[in-house]
């Protein structure tokens, strides 16, 4: 991935950012088109490489395979206070004429997502030298990825099951958008709405402690909602009591305590708490497919807790 900013210094802490970040398949989320399979966990093929499976790729510049670029920007307030930013993006969905499902129309969509986001941070504060609040609020149409973080391989659904043996699980789809079917020509913008907040407490030269939290939100409007609904794979006999509702809700809580006795070497323990508050709930049939390496089965769709942790030996040279 790459990009591209400039940046203006107005002096006082004040400075204003402009540029483009390169769109691939690291750093984005998938276009849904009804002409794919869609898995009973929710998963979809996304494509970014021009073979035949619809994509969210770009004309602003690049082909419509997924060579374009997002424009983002970021006005930031720095002082001894704190610091204070606003930063947004603007993200271009295109559907593909290589859906086999609507390939006959001779059409496809393009559509512009955004995503804006306000940040705070409290220096100075009374609990001791270094300490600091840290605080973000964000929403997107089309553009999750700035409201649900980027990974290597950012998924196409939630699947978590409820323990390593169980038959419970929470599963949700992740998409920027919804195109084809009983959404036509137009491409439905997903919406989404993001907490993040933590506070550091440094004990001594070597110890510190955080605490930290979030909540995101995923919200499909009624047409996005039958699309995805229509093309759920299970059976009416393996769907058995299920309503399927594509919105979710991500709670997370956590406390890191890091302990560095030398520069450029820290000892770090993590605990987090994780709740998907996932709106497709009930009891599936028999039939119930959830792929491997689980059977066929009797499952239970729902919410799903996790508790997490973590020990990290970091060294920076």
């Amino acid at each position: 991935m790459w990009n591209v900013q400039y940046a203006w210094q107005f002096g006082n802490g004040l400075s204003l950012s402009v540029g483009v970040d390169e769109q691939s398949a690291s750093n984005r989320v998938g276009l849904y088109s009804a002409g794919q399979a869609l898995t009973a966990l929710n998963t979809y093929t996304t494509n970014y490489n021009g073979s035949n499976a619809p994509v969210g790729g770009s004309f602003a510049p690049g082909s419509y395979y997924g060579g374009g670029v997002d424009i983002v920007g970021n006005l930031k307030l720095d002082q001894a206070w704190g610091l204070i930013q606003l930063s947004g993006a603007a993200h271009q969905l295109q559907s593909s004429y290589a859906d086999g499902a609507l390939a006959a129309t001779g059409t496809a969509e393009s559509k512009w997502g955004y995503a804006v986001n306000l940040g705070l941070q409290i220096k100075n504060l009374p609990t001791g030298p270094g300490d600091d609040i840290k605080f973000s609020v964000g929403y997107t149409e089309g553009a999750l990825r700035y409201i649900m973080g980027t990974s290597p391989a950012t998924p196409t659904s939630l699947g978590l099951y409820g323990s390593s043996t169980g038959t419970n699980i929470a599963t949700a789809p992740i998409t920027d958008g919804v195109w084809g079917g009983l959404a036509g020509n137009q491409i439905q913008l997903t919406k989404g709405f993001g907490l993040n907040g933590g506070f550091n407490h440094n004990w001594n030269a070597n110890w510190s402690s955080s605490v930290f939290g979030s909540y995101t939100q995923v919200r499909y409007n009624d047409t996005a909602a039958s699309v995805l609904a229509t093309a759920w794979a299970p059976s009416a006999a393996a769907r058995g009591s299920v309503i399927y509702n594509p919105d979710f809700n991500i709670s997370q809580v956590g406390v890191v305590t890091s302990w560095t006795p030398v520069k450029g070497l820290t000892f770090a323990g993590e605990a987090m708490y994780t709740n998907i508050d996932s709106q497709i709930k009930g009891v599936t049939g028999a039939g119930f497919n959830p792929g491997a390496p689980r059977s066929p089965g009797v499952y239970t769709l729902g919410s799903q807790d996790v508790w997490s942790g973590s020990l990290r030996v970091q060294r920076n040279f």
